[in-house]
């Protein structure tokens, strides 16, 4: 195997095994909220409270005295739509599954030169 072909593996084989890491990072879970706007409602059903939900892209919600989400019906009883479902992220996985190939592709090049 050449100097120039070793360099490319190695190459991509620390960009595969970066890729990686940056993947399980991504799917780390966040221990940070979200900061949402300190916005105001005042005409939440008797018992409940509006806040803004940091983990869903600050969607208003409603919250009892536990803080405990409102179920959907009570969202309908007041005219109201329930939040979204929170986004989900499909990066960490491309970040994540992109990493594992450049791995598999350079030990295969790696294979595969020092057959030749």
């Amino acid at each position: 195997m050449s100097g120039t072909a070793r360099v490319l593996v190695a190459l991509l084989i620390g960009v595969g095994i970066a890729g990686v890491g940056a993947g399980f990072a991504m799917l780390s879970p966040d221990t940070e909220p979200v900061a949402c706007t300190m916005d105001a409602r005042l005409d939440a059903p008797e018992g409940w409270t509006w806040h803004r939900d940091g983990a869903n892209n600050c969607a208003w919600t409603l919250y009892d005295a536990d803080g405990s989400e409102a179920p959907d019906d009570v969202y309908t009883a007041i005219g109201e739509e329930p939040p979204p479902p929170p986004p989900t992220d499909l990066a960490p996985w491309l970040v994540l599954g992109a990493g594992i190939v450049t791995i598999g592709v350079a030990i295969g090049a790696a294979v595969s030169l020092r057959r030749s």
